[in-house]
């Protein structure tokens, strides 16, 4: 029988069949079954003890017949099991006894086989043990034993409700300080430490003040008390050596008014790497990329401007070394077909020029 199959109908039903009261929840219903059974089972030993006891003392007969299983029975009165076992056995006529030793005496001897008037009479009067009281008996002892079971499955009970309850309350608790002290972006590198740093000591304080257990507190309050000293260690470091090795140091120092001196050492160190590491990286990239740079622009003038310095023709004169716009001589006829309206810079100049020079030649002739 399992402890989840007992239900408060079948504690009542039994209650009723023993004449006790059904008043109460399920837990007062197996108190009172228990008491019960308790008295029941002490009854029941001083009750056997004493019938016992009186059938010890009837006739000299009977000790006879029945001195080993007797004394037997007087011995193992307190245990009731025992003592239903043994008047079970009696009754079917499987018990054993070996008499003890018979005085020599004037009467005759009487056979084991032949038992005389006396002793028929003695073992009518003896009681027999009813089997009805030894099935109740066992019930009583199962039920006492299922009881007892099923008391220990609900305290077993009532203590997993108990730490699950706890949990979800803690995790209730962590999920409203989380939403107190929210997350917040900033631009610069050191205001956001800062107010991540300020963010932990507050919920760690938050945690402490709902803590149910004094370690709990106390926990809580060393950490946000670790915090408070990293930030305030990584504050000094950075006033008297500079953010670059105040940022190498670790997240979490350990015992850092003791090992302050090691922590900046070693941040000097791994700041030193990192600029090594840069360095050489720069210079590879400079000797590889920027090399190849510098080849391909040279390439590029010795070759494809000489190129395209050839082509680099007027298409009014078609002369080498000067666009249209810078050129000195008059535009064909063929270019005019094309060209009616255009006159270049250079041109324009040019005519200019020339036309002054041939009217001052002009006037001369005619003064001559």
């Amino acid at each position: 029988m399992a402890d989840a199959n007992i239900s408060k109908n079948d504690l009542e039903n039994v209650c009723q069949a023993l004449g006790i009261s059904t008043e109460g929840v399920k837990s007062d219903l197996v108190q009172r079954l228990r008491k019960h059974l308790k008295g029941k089972n002490r009854a029941f030993s001083h009750e056997s003890e004493e019938s016992y006891r009186s059938e010890g003392g009837n006739s000299n007969t009977q000790l006879l017949d029945d001195g080993l299983e007797t004394t037997e029975m007087q011995n193992l009165s307190s245990q009731a099991k025992t003592l239903k076992e043994l008047a079970y056995q009696s009754r079917k006529g499987n018990a054993t006894g070996i008499p003890p030793t018979r005085e020599q005496s004037s009467t005759p001897s009487i056979r084991r086989s032949e038992p005389t008037h006396a002793q028929t009479e003695n073992k009518k009067k003896r009681p027999l043990p009813n089997e009805e009281d030894g099935d109740q008996d066992l019930i009583s002892n199962q039920m006492l034993i299922e009881f007892k079971r099923l008391e220990n499955a609900m305290i077993n009970i009532n203590d997993k409700l108990n730490t699950v309850t706890a949990q979800v309350q803690d995790t209730r608790h962590k999920v409203e300080v989380n939403e107190v002290w929210q997350k917040h972006k900033f631009e610069k590198a050191r205001d956001q430490h800062e107010y991540d740093a300020l963010c932990k000591i507050g919920k760690e304080l938050d945690l402490a003040m709902e803590s149910r257990s004094t370690v709990e507190v106390v926990n809580h309050i060393d950490l946000a008390r670790e915090i408070a000293a990293n930030r305030i260690f990584t504050l000094r470091v950075a006033e008297e050596y500079g953010w670059d090795i105040a940022s190498a140091l670790p997240d979490t120092q350990d015992n850092w008014l003791k090992g302050k001196d090691s922590l900046i050492e070693k941040a000097k160190t791994l700041v030193e790497v990192k600029k090594t590491k840069r360095q050489r990286i720069y210079e590879s990239s400079k000797s590889s990329n920027f090399g190849r740079w510098n080849d391909a622009e040279k390439f590029f003038r010795t070759n494809y401007r000489q190129k395209t310095n050839s082509f680099n023709k007027c298409y009014i004169c078609n002369g080498l070394g000067h666009y249209a716009n810078e050129c000195p001589s008059d535009p064909n006829r063929e270019s005019r077909k094309y060209h009616p309206n255009y006159q270049s810079k250079g041109y324009t100049t040019y005519y200019n020029k020339y036309k002054n020079y041939e009217d001052r030649n002009r006037d001369e002739r005619k003064l001559d």
